[in-house]
């Protein structure tokens, strides 16, 4: 209990950095149910779109370190955002996210295609050279960002989809364990013409004093005569 405690506080301040200050209690969970109500039961929709990535704080602090550098957010989306459905049927991965990324690789398949300056004013700036030097590491951070968010979106995508059959798995080794267990308890079954363990036993013991040779006191000693 105090291990998951310290790790409810943790959780809070971790939130409290991404929103920036204390969240209200009215607004946090109390139990499971509230956080599957928020996030619409088990089950998730098919066509998720690819821009609920936009929101993550990672890719919104990308975003904002090339606005710093006088970039023009909406022509970077447009030349670095892969805009595709994340999920497919049942909440299942979509053929789109699969194909961002090779196949057996994991490498990121999508090139941009710069057909838009991203980048407005700053031409008079004094040390040009570093002033661009600093673009590109910006531009590199974010297109970072936006692998990192797609990647771990197909992965927990991918691992959502074996977790049914783990579960599966998990529940008839259970079953079958809870059976072995069963058959032990109640020394051989539950038929009641299952012989006992003991009357096994007996009858095992009287087939092999049937089948054992005679001792030689076994023997019979011939008669005296009259």
């Amino acid at each position: 209990m105090a291990r998951y405690t310290s790790q409810v506080a943790f959780d809070r301040n971790a939130l409290a950095l991404v929103v920036g200050t204390q969240a209200p209690e009215a607004l946090l969970p109390t139990g499971l149910a509230d956080v599957l109500a928020a996030l619409g039961g088990h089950r998730l929709p098919a066509g998720l779109p690819s821009d609920l990535l936009q929101r993550r704080p990672d890719v919104l602090q990308a975003e904002r370190e090339l606005r710093a550098a006088n970039a023009n957010i909406g022509a970077a989306r447009a030349n670095f955002y892969p805009r595709i459905s994340l999920t497919a049927s049942a909440g299942n991965s979509s053929t789109d996210l699969g194909n961002l990324f090779k196949s057996g690789q994991g490498a990121w398949s999508f090139v941009p295609q710069i057909s838009l300056p991203i980048f407005d004013g700053g031409a008079n700036k004094a040390d040009l050279d570093s002033a661009n030097a600093g673009r590109g590491i910006s531009v590199a951070q974010y297109e970072k960002s936006i692998r990192t968010a797609f990647r771990e979106v197909a992965d927990a995508l991918a691992q959502r989809a074996t977790l049914g059959e783990q579960l599966e798995i998990g529940t008839r080794l259970s079953r079958v364990s809870n059976l072995v267990t069963l058959y032990k308890v109640l020394r051989g079954g539950w038929l009641e013409n299952a012989p006992s363990a003991s009357a096994a036993g007996d009858a095992d013991a009287d087939a092999n004093a049937g089948s054992r040779p005679l001792t030689p006191t076994q023997h019979a000693q011939p008669r005296a005569p009259l």
